[in-house]
């Protein structure tokens, strides 16, 4: 198969090249009663769907059987969870971002909700899957603590998560008190231990 990544607008918001501008006045002409800001969000949503659809199609054209899997970044300000509307067998939506403020528990948890109860609401192949961002490198990243990792995943699976993408996977397999944490929720017949229920929900 093939993974997506980086496929977005990197001012978070629209494009403005030569070629979007233009396709852009003509998708007005067929909207004249939309204001110019919401005429805007929508061609561009619209645009950045239909990309993404036409790589995935594009790539079950070479091999039929292949799994298609992506990471939706940079956000989509106007619709910052629009990955449920791409054709693709597993979609990775950021659930925990990165950097610091660190996202809250109610945030993750209602973000995973989404995530996954709308993964299936434009194509019935597609997965949800929540990315957790996770940099052990102090001297360049905030780094997270493997009680807030913890805090984290029972996040997602509050929010109905099943399936996470990880964000530097090397991080988590370098540092073993991460990797414990990870091996503790990831086994079959999970079961919370008592602690998990002690959240920070901040």
């Amino acid at each position: 198969g093939i993974a997506f990544d980086y496929f977005g607008y990197q001012n978070y918001h629209c494009c403005y090249c030569k070629h979007s501008e233009k396709q852009f006045k003509k998708w007005l002409e067929k909207h004249p009663k939309l204001s110019a800001e919401r005429a805007l969000n929508r061609f561009s949503l619209e645009t950045l769907v239909a990309f993404n659809n036409r790589l995935s199609e594009y790539a079950k054209t070479i091999s039929p059987n292949a799994k298609i899997v992506t990471h939706v970044y940079p956000v989509f300000l106007p619709e910052p969870l629009y990955g449920n509307r791409l054709n693709v067998d597993v979609c990775g939506q950021t659930a925990a971002w990165f950097f610091q403020p660190f996202w809250s528990y109610d945030k993750i948890t209602r973000y995973s909700r989404i995530i996954f109860g709308d993964e299936k609401r434009y194509f019935k192949n597609a997965e949800g899957a929540a990315l957790i961002g996770i940099y052990s490198r102090p001297k360049t990243f905030a780094v997270k603590s493997p009680e807030r990792i913890r805090k984290e995943l029972k996040a997602i699976l509050d929010g109905g998560g099943d399936r996470v993408q990880v964000c530097s996977m090397n991080d988590v397999l370098k540092d073993e008190s991460i990797g414990k944490v990870f091996k503790s929720f990831f086994r079959k017949n999970y079961k919370p231990v008592e602690q998990n229920d002690a959240l920070d929900k901040k």
